[in-house]
């Protein structure tokens, strides 16, 4: 019986043994410039339900920069799990600096491995005892000489351009004001009375009532009749309707006169916006009318000799 027990006391005290967390604690670079960021690495094979728990004890020096922790874990075979810490180490000073050490609590039982030291080195060569401080840039003044020299020129190209242009426009109107001169040379007119006689011949000459342009006719009839009126009683009678005909008779035409116009622009008026379309009896008798108030308004009026000039409309 008692060696049974040794046996059985044995044979726990291997297994406990057995499964003894393995711990190891490695840097990737162990030799460095200052500055470098070196990453640490901690790796705790375990069994797989046991709890791993990390703590850094990280040096005291502030030149020594530790941080950037992230753990993981996964399985490996024969019921057994790894779990890794990393963190980054980062000197700013020279020489074999200490790092500290990791606490790992594995099932509440503590174990503590040292973080191996750090070897930094300087990037200068052995020789090189100190950087010689660089020198500050010279001052130099920015040269805009030559944004004067080409603001020098586009004033002289502004001004040969402005003289150019206006040497231009000078001839321009020279031009024109001897185009204008020629197109302004007085027109001798035949009295209003023998004018319109002669627009209303040349409107019965053209064929517009045998090809059916009854409109045409009727809207070429119109501007004959206010041009004989503009010009027997002086008024601008380009692009006035028969309402303000009317207007600008009023107290220069008889009463008579009146209602032969009114009568005569009324029929005018039907064909042109109406579309009226009347019989020739009706068109000759229009024609008549005109023919008529042309004949009732010179008998009153003093109508120049033929061939003198008459008011330039």
């Amino acid at each position: 019986m008692r060696r049974l027990a040794v046996f059985t006391i044995l044979l726990f005290s291997l297994f406990a043994i057995a499964r003894e967390p393995n711990i190891t604690v490695s840097l990737t670079k162990y030799k460095c410039a200052i500055g470098d960021k070196i990453t640490a690495e901690v790796k705790v094979v375990s069994d797989a339900g046991s709890k791993v728990e990390f703590d850094i004890e990280k040096s005291e020096d502030d030149k020594v920069i530790v941080g950037d922790y992230k753990s993981e874990s996964k399985k490996l075979p024969e019921n057994m799990k790894l779990t890794v810490l990393t963190f980054t180490v980062q000197s700013f000073k020279l020489g074999t600096v200490k790092l500290g050490r990791v606490k790992v609590k594995v099932n509440g039982k503590e174990y503590e491995k040292d973080i191996p030291d750090l070897e930094v080195v300087s990037i200068l060569p052995q020789n090189k005892k100190a950087i010689n401080p660089l020198k500050p840039q010279a001052s130099i003044k920015p040269d805009y000489s030559y944004l004067k020299r080409y603001a020098k020129y586009g004033l002289i190209v502004l001004i040969i351009l402005a003289l150019v242009y206006y040497l231009i426009k000078k001839l321009i109107e020279k031009l024109k004001g001897r185009e204008e001169k020629i197109e302004e040379k007085p027109e001798i007119l035949d009295p209003p009375c023998v004018e319109v006689k002669n627009l209303i011949s040349s409107l019965l000459s053209k064929t517009y009532l045998k090809e059916g342009k009854v409109k045409e006719f009727f809207v070429e009839l119109s501007e004959i009749a206010k041009r004989f009126l503009g010009r027997v009683f002086e008024f601008d009678y380009d692009s006035k309707t028969s309402e303000e005909i009317f207007q600008l008779i009023k107290g220069k035409a008889k009463i008579e006169e009146e209602s032969l116009i009114k009568d005569f622009f009324e029929v005018c008026d039907l064909v042109k916006f109406a579309k009226y379309v009347p019989e020739q009896s009706e068109i000759n008798s229009t024609v008549n009318t005109l023919y008529q108030i042309v004949e009732t308004i010179c008998k009153r009026v003093e109508v120049k000799e033929e061939g003198e000039k008459d008011v330039q409309v």
